[in-house]
């Protein structure tokens, strides 16, 4: 009898100061094939070392896109990716006031928020609508200091969203997402566009890929992915929202969305030459990058690996790892973004959310581009890869950051550099066989 395989490959793409990664899960048996497929953060600063990664994935559709944040070196390429590449569904962090508030500085210029962007904000949906994105799923950042850890609770105990496949998608594996609240599904209808459906869901989210399609055949562990959005500085929050008193009012407390009458009298706000210096110098106390908090997520087998499972590492076209593994063997990757992994109060909450995966994590990808500020020893420790990863274009004097690859070094972890070169993508290869 021909043997039934679960295949998965993450590939991280060579797009320079940005991030691009794909990841393709495929079961094959007797009866043909079916595949999921899904990407982490599409952007670069530089355009053509986007397109350059975009033209070597040879991608057609993807099931689901995540988003760590909305910063130009992460989601600069959604327009093109777009256009190539039809996207079901978007995950992303919450646009809840104080994120909107950070964009909203990030993308101001003389006149205020610039036109594009100003339209994403106030209706976020409808702006995925337009380039064909039938789902939105927000992940409200978590609250937390503790933080979620994984939780042992069975995913069928849970709220369950489980996206339905049409016609179309006979060859589409099928995936559900569990999470401990998930907002009642809104239905937005767009003229000449496609009609969206959004969903809010908290910090317990899971996405499941089910890679036995019929465990009663042949079970195989499902793939899973983990998303996670580690809350502001409890401290840098409180100072801002004082500092911020005098010129904004009322700024909704909660993580959901917010409301377009919110958005709108901020925009309002920021066509003000005065008001738009002191929100902006207001906003630099929770984060002089404009960029955090950040989703990460983590990929990987749900299950511990079996002695015929293979697992490969592969840096451009050259394995460095390459081996049968024992079962329970590293066959996670995990990502970051620009996540804060150095402060206390960001880092423990995200330590806590990710720690009963750390043993399965085979490629850690290190928060923003390789910054020495953006990770604390804690951290690394914790993360035994076998290969840390910096997303960063060659020539850059801080990324990755000299005192960080020295305190890699002193931890005798691995360092690649995925940049724009085309040799420089780095891979796993895991094969499940039963």
């Amino acid at each position: 009898m021909a043997s039934t395989k679960l295949e998965a490959d993450v590939i991280q793409y060579p797009v320079g100061q940005g991030g691009f990664l794909i990841g393709r899960v495929l079961r094959r048996d007797a009866t043909g094939s079916r595949e999921f497929t899904y990407g982490y953060d599409c952007g670069s600063v530089n355009r053509e070392h986007f397109e350059q990664g975009l033209e070597a994935c040879s991608l057609s559709r993807l099931d689901v896109l995540f988003i760590s944040h909305l910063d130009l070196d992460h989601v600069s390429g959604i327009d093109a990716l777009a256009a190539k590449v039809q996207i079901d569904a978007i995950v992303l962090p919450c646009l809840d006031a104080l994120q909107t508030i950070a964009l909203a500085c990030e993308g101001i210029d003389d006149a205020g928020v610039r036109g594009s962007l100003a339209d994403f904000l106030i209706d976020p949906v409808r702006w995925f609508g337009v380039r064909r994105i039938k789902k939105v799923y927000f992940v409200r950042r978590d609250l937390g200091a503790d933080g979620q850890p994984i939780a042992p609770v069975p995913p069928d105990r849970l709220p369950t969203v489980e996206p339905e496949r049409g016609q179309n998608d006979q060859g589409r594996l099928p995936y559900r997402i569990t999470a401990n609240e998930i907002s009642e599904p809104v239905v937005v209808r767009i003229p000449g566009a496609t009609a969206v459906e959004h969903s809010s869901l908290d910090g317990g989210i899971e996405l499941r890929v089910n890679g036995g399609v019929d465990p009663s055949v042949v079970p195989f562990p499902d793939w899973l992915l983990i998303p996670y959005v580690h809350p502001f500085s409890t401290a840098s929050l409180n100072a801002f929202l004082r500092a911020v008193a005098g010129v904004m009012r009322r700024i909704p407390g909660d993580t959901h969305l917010a409301p377009k009458t919110f958005t709108r009298r901020l925009l309002a706000l920021l066509r003000n030459e005065e008001s738009r210096r002191t929100l902006k110098a207001c906003y630099s106390i929770l984060s002089s990058d404009n960029n955090r908090p950040s989703m990460s997520l983590y990929s990987g087998s749900a299950e511990p690996l079996r002695a015929s499972d293979e697992v490969q590492v592969w840096q451009g076209d050259e394995p460095h790892w390459r081996r049968f593994q024992p079962p329970g063997a590293r066959a996670g990757w995990l990502s970051t973004g620009d996540a804060d992994l150095n402060s206390l109060q960001t880092r423990t909450p995200w330590l806590h959310r990710y720690e009963a995966l750390f043993a399965t994590v085979a490629v850690f990808v290190l928060p923003h581009h390789g910054s020495n500020r953006h990770i604390h020893d804690d951290v690394i420790k914790e993360v035994q890869a076998n290969v840390m990863v910096a997303c960063a274009a060659t020539g850059r004097n801080y990324h990755p950051h000299p005192a960080l690859t020295q305190r890699l070094r002193s931890l005798r972890r691995r360092l690649h550099q995925v940049s724009e070169q085309s040799d420089s993508d780095i891979s796993l290869h895991v094969t499940i066989s039963r």
